[in-house]
């Protein structure tokens, strides 16, 4: 999986950028993520190798598989919330992000 983030990293690299810099994204040609991350009209979105999930105000809401699920019509989610892990690391990520952005500790 590539994300908008990993573009910065990906053309450092291609064009010999040897010095210290910061970056939440990864290589896409030599680290590719196993998941992404995007938020659009008030929501969350984690995807992983098969998994899809929508978070509304950081709550799971849905879970859908759209390796077999394609058209998300299925949603895999229930009350016992067995998908807290992704919760709980998309939380973790967005609070990593905004005390680093909030603090100004984009700097090596």
């Amino acid at each position: 999986m590539i994300q908008q983030i990993d573009i910065m990293p990906s053309i450092l690299d291609y064009i010999g950028y040897n010095k210290p810099y910061f970056a939440f994204g990864n290589l896409f040609c030599n680290q590719p993520s196993n998941y992404s991350i995007h938020f659009n009209s008030g929501n969350y979105y984690l995807t992983n190798d098969s998994m899809y999930y929508v978070f509304n105000n950081l709550n799971l809401e849905q879970v859908f598989n759209y390796k077999k699920d394609s058209l998300l019509t299925q949603n895999l989610f229930d009350s016992a919330n067995k998908y807290r892990k992704q919760e709980d690391y998309l939380k973790s990520y967005i609070q990593y992000y905004n005390k680093t952005v909030i603090n100004n500790k984009t700097h090596l």
